[in-house]
């Protein structure tokens, strides 16, 4: 069965910044997932950011307790680690969860079988906002040099798919 060319699109472009940037998932998911987010919707896909992590929360019942919910140390504050962030996206009647790793039917983890997805999601300005909060992530991912690449990436295989 042929797949939907933005999930080949994305396949292909997650292996293509893993092989860019060493230290993706070790800092830049949030960054990756927002520049996704961005993309898909540009192209009218509905999509929202999802977190996982090793003891998931309810984001809506966290949100309560959050003052500025573009701050990453805010969500921190209220109990959520953000132990990895991607997307989740719309096509047709199918919702489907993303990161680095690939596309698939939405699931309780994602990248990690012990990162499970917390239930609810964040809104594109919450994920812009904590995306770009450079202070709480791992430092091993160096913002400085892998955005640039990243925008770059995601830029040129998103241009491939609207052509």
């Amino acid at each position: 069965m042929k797949q939907h060319p933005i999930i080949n699109t994305l396949n292909v472009l997650g292996a293509a910044a893993e092989n860019e940037c060493y230290y993706l998932n070790a800092g830049g998911c949030a960054v990756y997932a927002n520049l996704v987010a961005k993309e898909l919707d540009k192209l009218g896909i509905p999509v929202h950011g999802i977190v996982a992590t090793y003891e998931p929360k309810d984001l809506n019942k966290v949100r309560q307790g959050v003052t500025n919910a573009n701050k990453k140390r805010e969500w921190n504050a209220n109990g959520l680690d953000f132990s990895h962030v991607g997307v989740e996206f719309k096509l047709g009647n199918r919702w489907y969860q993303y990161d680095s790793k690939g596309v698939h039917p939405r699931k309780s983890w994602l990248n990690r079988e012990w990162w499970k997805v917390c239930k609810g999601h964040l809104s594109l300005v919450e994920l812009d906002g904590i995306a770009n909060e450079a202070a709480g992530w791992n430092d091993d991912f160096n913002r400085r040099t892998e955005i640039p690449k990243l925008k770059r990436l995601t830029k040129q295989f998103f241009k491939e798919v609207v052509k």
